[in-house]
């Protein structure tokens, strides 16, 4: 057949271009306000076009057609251009310059799109030769200027068959909704897309991006089908029936009445109603006066109900029930805004106490710090409250439990007869159906040189010479306590480049100072991030990750630095033109975005200090290992080493000056774990607050085909035990700070050169 034949040429046309350069563009184009096809080069003329299921038909000239166009002996009907989807083959119910026509909607039983001629449509209706609707006496339905108008009707002038206008066409389109009002025969048009109206910009392509200027689509060559397949079952006798309507569906007319709003008809402010009707027959359909939307916004119907409406065919009967927008509702009154009330008039209280004890900004201080929804957010917030407390000091501070009761039974376990507490419940409430329970502590720390909160003092000092260590002697105001510490040589200096110290006037060839010798217990300070820290010696005969024993001493923080370092609340100009405060993370909040130690915060940061340690050795740091378990509960330094599964990942290639401790060498050096400030045993609660219930080891958790997780060990010191962490935080809470924060501090470690 013709448009078979048409098929293969257009097939052959698009071969033979293969073997040539050709634009890389093909799809809709306008030329002259006219729309053409190119493919493969050249215009598609006389043939079918198919983009995202929807047919066109470009004419012998090439140009898109437009309204009534006859194709192998039959009649189809494309959308003229002004109607928003120009060049769209119709198909259902269609009003055209005031008749109905019936255009196939499937391929069942002939070509998609075709007009239905003197036969009876799928749903019962009867249309004449030219097309046209006829009612039950043989006549022709007419209502002058409905639907779509052609050229040739707006002009007067008919053509075609019967006096239908057939043509090109460039009006508005019809079968829409008036405002308050119904339309019938507005049928269901095949395929998808939207198009928008006008030159220039022909609707969306196939990804859903707004097509540029003169271009229509875009599609791949895969996606178009250029000439439009006939149907099996095509009648070449006119005079066939294509198709017997049914008893069930004859003269049943399919109704649908939506309530929107009265500008737009966009908004559906209720669920549409549906159903079928024998034609012909009065519909009721009772409806709202009155609609309260989602937004509290007050809808009123312009039209009374009940809607009493007699409904006909041919097509579906489509009504709108319009609904002005009149006003909007008050907004509720919050029935627990005195619970609301009451909430931050004890968060304020929490707030004032918590500034005497720490001396912050009442105004830089998070409610979140007050708030535990559990046993162990509790045990954090009660030791960092009680770990601030200075000896021989009785302060107050407050815990608000969500759903659950503060307690400080954890004080006792830590603290033991050390510390003497008292808590007392100031009130509780249900709010937003949660019960707010709130404790008021009372704690009273007593004299302990274990778990003083040490105030030292110089009480003699000798200073360190350029190849000699110095020494400072402290003593605690407190307890008493004494402490040395070493103070590593400072080194040579040579301003004036004349070869000799300017401060002991040597030759500075003796670059490095005489090997010293170092006791477990001996002491240096170091300056990390502008603080000064103390460090003790742990190890005379240190050997580092690649197993490279040498002659030196290892030396661990006394102390943990807390997750928070660095950071700080200040106050701001807000986006909104208000202040207020704003926070800024520390370079340690959290371990990083990945758990490989060579590029956590942690080791960039220590890297920034490593030259406050000059004559520290350069250490082995790769890590080599990854580990799986945790060791017992409550543990601590007589845990046992099985519990956690070693795995083998690689070597990896690392060295510093400055550190953290790995798993391997936690294991080995365990005794010193949870001892701080040269504490003859345990004593983790000196250093235990919000930001330091733990410090970061190296190693991270895995096995040895998979070990890039997001957790690495650390020590935790609330719980006695070595555990995997998660590199960042994991709460769900609107504070900025605990956002980003860790619980978990840093313990740094060097090594120093040891006497042979």
């Amino acid at each position: 057949m013709k448009k078979r034949f048409v098929k293969e040429v257009a097939v052959l046309g698009i071969l033979a271009v293969l073997g040539r350069n050709v634009p890389a563009y093909a799809g809709w184009q306008q030329k002259e306000d006219v729309w053409k096809y190119e493919q493969g080069g050249s215009w598609v003329m006389n043939s079918w076009v198919k983009e995202n299921n929807i047919w066109y038909y470009l004419e012998q000239d090439g140009k898109m057609a437009v309204g009534w166009k006859q194709i192998d002996g039959l009649w189809y009907f494309f959308q003229p251009i002004s109607g928003g989807t120009g060049g769209q083959m119709m198909t259902g119910w269609q009003w055209i310059d005031g008749r109905c026509y019936y255009l196939a909607e499937s391929e069942d039983i002939g070509p998609e799109g075709a007009m239905y001629a003197g036969r009876q449509t799928p749903d019962g209706y009867w249309v004449e030769e030219s097309g046209a609707w006829v009612d039950e006496n043989g006549e022709v339905v007419e209502a002058f200027g409905k639907g779509i108008l052609t050229e040739q009707s707006l002009k007067k002038a008919e053509s075609g068959r019967g006096g239908s206008s057939r043509g090109g066409g460039s009006s508005g389109r019809g079968g829409s909704n008036g405002r308050g009002g119904s339309s019938r025969g507005g049928g269901s048009n095949s395929g998808g897309g939207n198009r928008g109206g006008g030159s220039g910009s022909r609707g969306r392509n196939s990804s859903g991006d707004e097509s540029s200027s003169g271009d229509r689509f875009s599609s791949e060559n895969d996606e178009k089908d250029m000439k439009r397949p006939d149907s099996s079952q095509k009648k070449e006798d006119s005079n066939e029936s294509l198709v017997i309507a049914t008893s069930s569906n004859a003269r049943m007319v399919k109704w649908y009445v939506r309530f929107v709003d009265e500008d737009t008809h966009q908004i559906l402010l209720a669920e549409t109603r549906h159903g079928k009707i024998q034609d012909g027959e009065e519909l009721t359909i009772n409806f709202q006066g009155r609609i309260v939307d989602s937004e509290n916004q007050i809808w009123e119907s312009v039209s009374t109900s009940p809607l009493n409406m007699e409904i006909y065919g041919p097509g579906s009967w489509n009504y709108d029930v319009e609904y002005r927008l009149t006003g909007k509702l008050p907004e509720p009154s919050d029935p627990e805004e005195k619970d609301r009330e009451r909430l931050r008039k004890w968060l304020d209280k929490a707030k004032e106490q918590e500034s005497k004890l720490t001396g912050e900004d009442i105004k830089a201080i998070p409610d979140s710090r007050f708030l535990v929804s559990g046993q162990r957010e509790n045990d954090g917030r009660v030791l960092t409250a009680a770990g601030q407390i200075p000896d021989f000091s009785e302060f107050a501070f407050y815990v608000i439990g969500i759903n659950t009761e503060p307690n400080g039974m954890v004080l006792q376990d830590f603290y033991g007869e050390e510390i003497e507490h008292s808590e007392w419940m100031e009130d509780q409430f249900i709010l937003d159906g949660s019960v707010y329970t709130i404790i008021r502590f009372s704690v009273k720390r007593k004299k302990s040189q274990e778990n003083c909160s040490h105030q030292w003092e110089i009480v003699s000092q000798q200073e360190a010479g350029c190849m000699t260590k110095g020494r400072l002697n402290f003593q605690c105001k407190r307890c008493r306590q004494q402490r040395e510490i070493m103070l590593a040589p400072k080194g040579h200096r040579d301003e004036d480049l004349d070869g000799n110290c300017e401060d002991c006037q040597e030759s500075m060839e003796k670059d490095r100072p005489e090997t010293i010798h170092w006791d477990i217990g001996d002491m240096l300070s170091g300056e990390i991030d502008g603080e000064t820290y103390s460090f003790r010696c742990i190890d005379q005969n240190y050997s580092d990750q690649a197993g490279n024993h040498r002659q030196g001493a290892l030396f661990l923080c006394d102390s943990v630095i807390p997750a928070n370092i660095g950071s700080g609340y200040s106050y701001e100009l807000l986006e909104d033109g208000s202040c207020g405060y704003v926070f800024s993370p520390g370079p340690v909040v959290n371990f990083g975005d990945s758990n490989d130690y060579k590029y956590s915060n942690v080791r960039s940061w220590l890297q920034e200090s490593e030259e406050n340690f000059p004559y520290a050795e350069d250490i082995e740091l790769g890590v080599s290992m990854a580990y799986a378990g945790s060791t017992g509960h409550g543990m601590y330094s007589q845990l046992q080493r099985s519990d956690l599964r070693g795995s083998h990942i690689g070597n990896q290639k690392l060295t510093g000056r400055l550190f953290i401790l790995s798993v391997d060498e936690a294991l080995k050096y365990s005794k010193w774990l949870w001892r701080f400030d040269g504490s003859e045993k345990e004593n983790p609660q000196s250093q235990i607050g919000m930001f330091s219930g733990g410090y970061w080891l190296r190693s991270p958790m895995g096995t040895a085909w998979d070990h890039d997780t997001d957790f690495v060990y650390a020590v935790d010191l609330v719980n006695g035990v070595i555990r995997p962490v998660g590199i960042l935080p994991e709460r769900d809470t609107e504070d900025e700070e605990l956002q980003v924060t860790c619980t978990i501090g840093v313990r740094p470690a060097f090594v120093m050169p040891q006497e042979k």
